[in-house]
């Protein structure tokens, strides 16, 4: 039998954490290691000094980048849409866009990231013409990504499978802001477009892991686009999310958004962080801000 852990813990540091889950406790056959961070933009002063000769995007990762690479697969939360110059007239009207220039692409690259969730709150930024272009940037650049749907604004997203070791691992991510209303929040903008971030509800949710389990997947991961900003503790609503998700047999859920450090938990073979911070944002940092993670595991199956 296996020993069941409950229990939560809370982040307040700049950290590197390593979380050992068990699929169950026979022999070890294969592994893989997956590697998490937060939210990252190369909008406002980054792609100022880029673009006047101070840095080049590369050099945005080059203390984390040989770490990152060690991983098998590395996941981030791409928050600022890829747009070139002539997209600017599509830019939405709301208080914070954000953007960033299809050739910070690289740095993603360089860092060692496999794939990004698209799933948040600026991805329409600049409507459909954003995300499609998004996408471009992010196929040519051999970079996996998840979080999208197409058509109306619950429609279910396409979810991504990757496969390593001889391990199956499903990711979906979903954006819930609904502390947010109005026609400029997440659901709010992707109801004006056909393309955008994949709203979350219960009942997609459940559709959308019910797929992945008919494919076989030894793993599934959500990451989640929630909360709100600058609080240091997941809401009510959150820890219903979450609930749901853990009753569908979803063992890994990630949280960002709140630009800050929020609690982590393990419950069995779970684990669920609800928001690791900003891992590269140009923004005013408060102290809270300041703090972000990078999280890896390594999932071990075992018969």
């Amino acid at each position: 039998t296996s020993k069941v852990i409950d229990r939560c813990f809370a982040m307040n540091f700049v950290t590197y954490i390593q979380v050992l889950l068990f699929l169950a406790v026979a022999a070890q056959k294969e592994q893989v290691s997956l590697l998490f961070v937060g939210d990252i933009s190369f909008s406002g002063p980054v792609k100022y000094y880029v673009e006047h000769n101070y840095h080049s995007y590369n050099d945005t990762f080059s203390d984390v980048a040989s770490f990152i690479r060690e991983t098998d697969i590395s996941i981030a939360n791409l928050e600022s849409p890829f747009v070139n110059k002539d997209m600017h007239r599509y830019k939405v009207a709301k208080v914070v866009n954000l953007d960033s220039s299809p050739e910070a692409v690289s740095a993603l690259s360089f860092a060692g990231f496999d794939v990004v969730t698209l799933a948040n709150n600026h991805l329409n930024d600049f409507g459909s013409i954003g995300v499609n272009f998004t996408v471009q940037v992010l196929k040519k650049a051999g970079i996996k990504y998840f979080g999208v749907s197409y058509g109306n604004f619950n429609s279910s997203q396409e979810p991504l499978i990757v496969e390593k070791n001889g391990l199956k691992i499903g990711l979906l991510g979903y954006c819930d802001d609904a502390l947010h209303s109005g026609k400029r929040n997440c659901t709010g903008l992707r109801s004006l477009f056909t393309s955008g971030p994949a709203v979350y509800q219960d009942a997609i949710a459940t559709k959308d892991v019910t797929k992945l389990k008919a494919a076989n997947v030894d793993i599934i991961v959500v990451f989640m686009h929630w909360g709100k900003e600058v609080l240091c503790e997941p809401l009510p609503y959150q820890l219903h999310i979450t609930k749901h998700l853990e009753s569908l047999g979803v063992q890994v859920i990630i949280g960002s958004h709140p630009h800050v450090i929020q609690r982590h938990c393990i419950h069995g073979n779970r684990f669920v962080a609800y928001s690791f911070g900003e891992f590269f944002v140009p923004s005013n940092p408060t102290p809270g801000r300041k703090r972000s993670e990078i999280v890896w595991e390594t999932w071990y199956e075992t018969r």
